[in-house]
């Protein structure tokens, strides 16, 4: 069985842009050069490279399995979530049409009760 590794070298991009508002400076870290990617107008320009170790983690195969169950448990209760939404937005759009009459309105029908 091969050793596994202590540790991940990482390799972050500090980019910071002004807002245009308040002049506060906006800081982004990312994996990578966002500037190189076109994306200067949105982070700005790289203003520090680290190079940095994480410790890799000590995580067991039943731990990662249920990481995995946890993470899919959360994507399918949004899922559901969006079309419980979605399907009441319908709902609401068919109780509408159900509710118009084919005939126009009196004038005592739009008379506001006192």
């Amino acid at each position: 069985m091969k050793a596994q590794q202590e540790t991940i070298q990482v390799k972050l991009y500090v980019h910071a842009i002004e807002n245009n508002i308040s002049r506060k400076m906006n800081i982004t870290v990312l994996p990578h050069d966002a500037s190189k990617h076109g994306n200067a107008s949105i982070f700005g320009t790289v203003v520090a490279i680290h190079d940095i170790e994480i410790p890799y983690p000590n995580i067991s195969r039943p731990d990662f399995i249920n990481s995995q169950i946890d993470t899919l448990k959360k994507e399918q209760n949004k899922v559901l979530a969006e079309a419980h939404a979605k399907a009441s937005e319908l709902e609401g759009h068919i109780q509408s049409l159900l509710c118009i009459e084919e005939k126009p309105m009196s004038k005592s029908d739009e008379k506001i009760p006192d």
